[in-house]
Formats: structure tokens, C-alpha cells, sequence
């Protein structure tokens, strides 16, 4: 037997989360639309000192039922994980599962190390599993792997490897329900259902403007109700995270190393740019967007000053680890990484005047 659920690399293809639940939903083109209302805020997770987007999550989700299942129950209700994937699948559920990554070749690691990786599909013939995450340098993409490659994988969370190393003790279960939407949300009259569900201008207007303000987004399917005022306020929102970037880099010069997600964090800001150029052609071709040409330069501008940064900065941290991290070389990469604080500073303003001149165009069709 055969199964295949549709499947695609993500515009916004960022931590493994993200990436796995969008891949699902702009595998449907009738998604597509509501997919541009997102990934328009982002926000600095404080304790990880990460920089993720804001109102995006696949467990709170209107296109998405999210589960949980322990890995124990798993082992001790199917025969084997492999049935237990299989079975889900054939019930359409996408499977999230945690890993030693080392396991499979795709990651091209030799040392042990715990990830998240999502499987969408199997194939008794060959047997094989495909699965989608950040394989190898972190690059995502769409690939397969044997039974027992992924079952070796994902033995250290069985029951008798005792305590988990990390933080999930569960599989994760991901399954698209656009056609229970109105099932599921039936306390919202059909023309609320129409504003969560298509293209909406108003959204990525105010979401816009608190982006550039330096504030939460609120009013969406937002991680927002898991914070408290406190949190809030300690928190980096929109175009404050230029000055988590900059801090990554202060801390390179000083020799320390600033928080385990810099680079993913370049990328995030880097990401948000390409969603914005996707964004600005979906409000051109779907609603007549002003100035199309303008803005989409402007972002494509933006999008590639910040891979620039994000390649140097990563070429830099390589530079400060190496034992010729030493004398005039020491100073030169301080030299650089100044110069890279002045460019994101630039960047930033740059990006602070074009979203404004966005925002008008966009507030002409709401």
C-alpha cells in the first residue's frame, strides 16, 4: 500500500514547526489566500532569545487539528511506530515526530542530535516514509527514508530508554480540516467566517502598522493568550528585533555566544521579506494593489540586504570560533561586525519607510 498527503516547501519556511504546518496548507491553493494574512508580525521569544513570527501556529490554527499523543501509549497500543505512522496517515494526519537526526542520512550529522521532522507519507513497496524538515545545513525540502531508518530514529523515546533528553514526550498529530470550518466555528455569523478565511487587507494593514510600531498584533490565531502583561512588555515585537540582530552581533565581538537560535533568527527577518513580496502580489493580483512595481522592488531590496547580513554574520561567527580568532584578525572581524551593526541599522529604517509607504497603498483597499 501507497499513501501520499499533499505536501509543499513553504514560502515561509522557518523553524520546523512552521515550516511542517504551512507546508500542509499552501499545498491548497483556496489556503493560499488566507495564508498572506499571516506571518506579518514577529516577536522575540524572550528565554530563548529567538526571533519566530507571532501569528502563526499550527496548534492554534482554524485550518488545523493539532493532537498529542504520548510516545508511551504509542508503544504500547501499535506493534510498532511504523504501523503507528501508517495508520495515522491513512486517517490523513500528518505525524510531527522527535528524533535523533543522526539516524537519518539526510541531516549528514555523526553526532547525536534531537530534532522534529514530519512525515506525510509511506510506501509499502519500497518502504520508505517521506518526510519533510530542515535537513541538512538546514535547508528545507521534501525527501524519504527507509522504515528502519526512521524507526532507529526515533527508538530513544521509547519506554525503555528511560527519561526523554528533550522536551517532547509526545508524536504529533496534524491534520487539515477546511471542511469543518463552519462546524467549528459555527458561534461566527458566515460574513465572520469570511473575514478569517480569504484575503483581507484591514488584517495585514493593522498588522502592518504594528509591526512598525514596535507592538503585539492582536485579534488573530496569535500565541498572544499564553502571555501575561510581563511578558508582553519584555518581549522584542516588529521592528524592535533589528536590535535582537544587533545584540547577536555585539555579543560575537565580545566573544560569547548570544542565545542557540542567532542564525535562524537573520533568517526569520530575512523570510519576512520574501513573505512580504509574495503578500504585495497576492494584493495586487487579488485586490488591485497601488504601486505594485514600487513595493515589491522595495522588499526585494530589503530581502536582499538582510541574506547579505545573515551570510557574513554566520561566516564571522565560523571566523570567531577558529583558533586564528587572534590578534589583527580579532580585529578585523570587530571592524566588520561594526560595519554590520550600521548596515541592520540603515536596514532598519529603510524597512520603516517602505512598509509605511506600503501601508498607505494598502489602507486605499480595505
Amino acid at each position: 500500500m501507497k499513501k501520499i498527503l499533499p505536501m509543499v516547501i513553504p514560502v515561509n519556511a522557518c523553524y520546523p514547526i512552521t515550516s511542517h504546518a504551512s507546508g500542509i496548507l499552501f499545498a491548497d491553493p483556496l489556503i493560499h489566500d488566507w495564508m498572506m494574512n499571516n506571518c506579518l508580525q514577529v516577536f522575540e521569544v524572550d528565554n530563548l532569545r529567538a526571533i519566530d513570527y507571532y501569528d502563526f501556529a499550527a496548534n492554534k490554527n482554524p485550518f488545523i487539528s493539532y493532537n498529542e499523543i504520548d510516545y508511551s501509549f504509542i508503544y504500547n497500543n501499535w506493534n510498532s511506530i511504523e504501523d503507528f505512522i501508517k495508520g495515522a496517515i491513512n486517517d490523513n494526519y500528518y505525524v510531527r515526530l522527535f528524533v535523533n537526526a543522526s539516524k537519518i542520512s539526510h541531516y549528514r550529522l555523526s553526532d547525536t542530535y534531537y530534532h522534529d521532522l514530519m512525515v506525510y507519507g509511506y510506501n509499502d513497496e519500497t518502504l520508505e516514509f517521506y518526510i519533510a524538515d530542515h535537513f541538512y545545513n538546514g535547508v528545507f525540502s521534501l525527501e524519504s527514508c527507509s522504515y528502519s531508518e526512521l524507526s532507529d530514529a526515533v527508538e530513544c523515546f521509547g519506554p525503555k530508554k528511560g527519561k526523554n533528553p528533550i522536551f517532547m514526550y509526545s508524536a504529533q498529530l496534524l491534520k487539515k480540516e477546511c471542511d469543518f470550518m463552519r462546524l467549528r466555528y459555527s458561534m461566527y455569523t458566515p460574513e465572520q467566517m469570511d473575514y478569517i478565511m480569504t484575503l483581507n487587507p484591514s488584517r495585514i494593514y493593522q498588522s502592518l502598522k504594528n509591526y512598525i510600531s514596535g507592538t503585539p498584533v492582536m485579534g488573530w490565531f496569535t500565541r498572544g493568550e499564553v502571555m501575561d502583561g510581563y511578558t508582553v512588555t519584555t518581549h522584542h515585537w516588529g521592528i524592535q528585533c533589528y536590535d535582537v540582530l544587533i545584540e547577536y552581533i555585539d555579543s560575537l565581538v565580545k566573544g560569547n555566544q548570544y542565545g542557540e537560535f542567532a542564525q535562524e533568527s537573520f533568517y526569520v527577518m530575512t523570510n519576512h521579506k520574501t513573505m512580504m513580496i509574495n503578500r504585495i502580489e497576492t494584493l495586487y493580483n487579488k485586490r488591485g494593489l497601488p504601486n505594485r512595481n514600487e513595493h515589491k522592488k522595495n522588499f526585494e531590496q530589503l530581502e536582499k540586504l538582510l541574506k547579505n547580513i545573515t551570510l557574513r554574520y554566520i561566516k564571522y561567527s565560523i571566523s570567531s570560533k577558529s583558533d586564528i580568532f587572534i590578534d589583527n584578525n580579532k580585529e578585523k572581524i570587530i571592524e566588520k561586525c561594526e560595519n554590520l551593526k550600521d548596515e541592520l541599522t540603515n536596514i532598519r529604517e529603510m524597512d520603516i519607510d517602505f512598509t509605511r509607504k506600503l501601508i498607505d497603498d494598502i489602507c486605499t483597499i480595505c
